[in-house]
């Protein structure tokens, strides 16, 4: 197995398609999907991941439990489609949010700076994720993922790009129902990972010409015309608690 696995690593993505199934179908019947407990299943999948360089390591994650149809993986869905729905989007995204918080949650061998790579590496493949379903992932990972992933880039100036998925955290959970109160709380504490200053006020500052941009594309979209409306109320909502 460790030949085969090897084999599609070192390959593009979907070059070597009846191994992938093969090694998705494998590790899934027979470690997987039987483990009796959380914890069991986060020891079974860090002895499958752990031995591989870290880009490999969110490869092989990417591959056992991103989209697959019929267990063929869907490489390109994330990078190039946005799901119709919130089903779809759970359909595509809710096991590989539930693996990583199992890495998080139960696994004493993944440190903080281990589950960060891994989802920085996990969004760029093949190439980088549309910023909606990077946003999905987030939210669907829970709170303490999501703090530890947007305060890193937080600490990192990685400013435009957190303010992006702010944007776009708003429009999931827009779509998904989810309270705007939670995305509130989740922001203060991103912003109590820094102590400087400079970096959350221009972080703040930078979020509503990020909601903007979010919602002239909503508009472009005619399909999309209704959710634009009800978004740009999340953005003058979310400014004016920002603000105060």
């Amino acid at each position: 197995m460790t030949k085969h696995v090897h084999s599609v690593l070192r390959t593009s993505p979907g070059s070597m398609l009846v191994e992938e199934q093969f090694i998705r179908q494998y590790y899934r019947s027979i470690y997987l999907d039987f483990s009796l407990t959380p914890r069991d299943k986060a020891f079974w999948l860090t002895r499958i991941l752990k031995p591989w360089p870290l880009v490999h390591q969110a490869k092989l994650l990417c591959l056992l439990y991103g989209p697959a149809r019929n267990d063929e993986p869907q490489w390109w869905e994330l990078s190039d489609y946005l799901p119709a729905n919130q089903n779809e989007a759970k359909v595509d995204l809710l096991e590989l949010a539930q693996a990583i918080k199992l890495l998080q949650r139960y696994s004493k061998d993944w440190s903080d700076d281990d589950i960060i790579s891994v989802l920085e590496e996990l969004t760029e493949i093949p190439e980088e994720w549309l910023y909606e379903n990077v946003a999905t992932l987030y939210l669907l990972c829970g709170e303490p993922v999501t703090v530890m992933m947007m305060g890193n880039k937080l600490l990192n100036g990685k400013i435009t790009e957190l303010t992006n998925l702010v944007a776009h955290l708003a429009l999931v959970c827009q779509k998904h129902h989810s309270s705007m109160n939670w995305l509130m709380d989740l922001l203060d504490k991103v912003c109590e990972v820094t102590d400087n200053g400079c970096d959350k006020q221009k972080f703040i500052e930078l979020i509503p010409t990020a909601f903007h941009d979010v919602t002239l594309d909503l508009y472009e979209v005619a399909d999309l015309g209704n959710i634009g409306i009800k978004y740009e109320s999340y953005e003058q909502y979310f400014v004016i608690r920002t603000c105060s």
